[in-house]
């Protein structure tokens, strides 16, 4: 039977150690069969340009002063620009005052991973890419918040260790080329590639503890561009494809195709979400549920402007 802690309240910190609280035992003994003295938590940082698509800071830190007296070495990061470019002025960076490492984990081991892609040339391709030992090696935390996405409908805590690749990860994609998105029948074909190599990633990389800081979440137009919606809530649970399940359908979203449906879980906490809203989904939302094949050549011009928006949003 799996546990959710639930926390609604006011304040995102209380939330956050509120839910932990609820877990105290589980996450004891989590800690001593792991048998590691050093704690990964891994954030998610869309783009840094765009906080509100982030990891709060005050959530890491959070999580940081909660943990901070139960390992030798914390280790706060993600494989993104946040970490690489941008790691002497994101906004983390103060943590490193307090003795913590910041890191795009390319310094720590990694293995060969395998992605099926479909591509132009051949009707099935493999792409190899690493991925980061380390949520294998430490006790490693997922701290994400729930938002809508532009190829995987929702992204929570599971998604989140999708940062756990190195290097390109346009290949998670399903397809060969970046450029290939920008066609809706080259994006439908591409999604059963996509989800299941979703699911490997997640299989490989299952986080210890999974924690939602959903004081805020993200709809619409996320991971990056969306709405902010005021949620104030917390979750926690050992299992993140359970607790993501959850946190989707309560904002709405019954399917997600690369997430089981839920069962023999238990809710510790609150139990009512009734007036939880209900997020919009992404304008994509329709394609990324979609499978199989779409005769001819077809280019959405909207799907167009929304790259062309994200790429000039990289480069600020």
């Amino acid at each position: 039977m799996v546990k959710i802690a639930v926390v609604k309240g006011i304040d995102r910190k209380k939330n956050i150690i509120k839910v932990l609280d609820l877990l105290e035992n589980d996450i004891k003994k989590s800690i001593r069969n792991k048998k590691s003295d050093t704690l990964f938590i891994k954030i998610n940082t869309t783009n840094i340009k765009f906080p509100n698509s982030c990891t709060h800071p005050s959530a890491v830190e959070t999580v940081v002063n909660y943990f901070s007296d139960r390992f030798k070495k914390i280790i706060v990061g993600d494989n993104s620009f946040a970490f690489s470019s941008y790691k002497n002025r994101n906004p983390y960076s103060y943590l490193k005052d307090k003795g913590i490492i910041l890191s795009d984990l390319t310094e720590y081991p990694s293995a060969l991973i395998k992605f099926k892609c479909s591509g132009f040339i051949k009707k099935s391709r493999i792409k190899k890419s690493r991925i980061s030992l380390l949520p294998k090696k430490a006790f490693s935390i997922s701290l994400s918040l729930p938002k809508s996405h532009d190829s995987a409908v929702f992204t929570g805590c599971s998604k989140n260790m999708m940062g756990c690749v190195l290097g390109t990860k346009w290949a998670v994609h399903g397809l060969y080329t970046v450029l290939e998105r920008l066609f809706v029948n080259r994006v439908v074909t591409s999604n059963f590639f996509h989800h299941e190599n979703l699911k490997k990633i997640i299989d490989f990389t299952k986080p210890d503890l999974a924690i939602m800081d959903a004081f805020y979440g993200m709809e619409a137009d996320g991971p990056t561009f969306g709405n902010m919606v005021k949620l104030s809530m917390a979750m926690c649970s050992e299992d993140c494809y359970t607790l993501d399940s959850l946190m989707s359908k309560i904002i709405g979203f019954d399917y997600v195709p690369y997430l089981p449906k839920i069962k023999n879980y238990k809710i510790i906490g609150e139990k009512n979400f009734g007036n939880i809203p209900k997020f919009k989904p992404h304008y994509f939302l329709n394609y990324q549920l979609m499978t199989g094949r779409l005769n001819g050549i077809k280019l959405d011009f909207k799907i167009l402007f929304y790259f062309l928006k994200a790429n000039l949003a990289k480069g600020k």
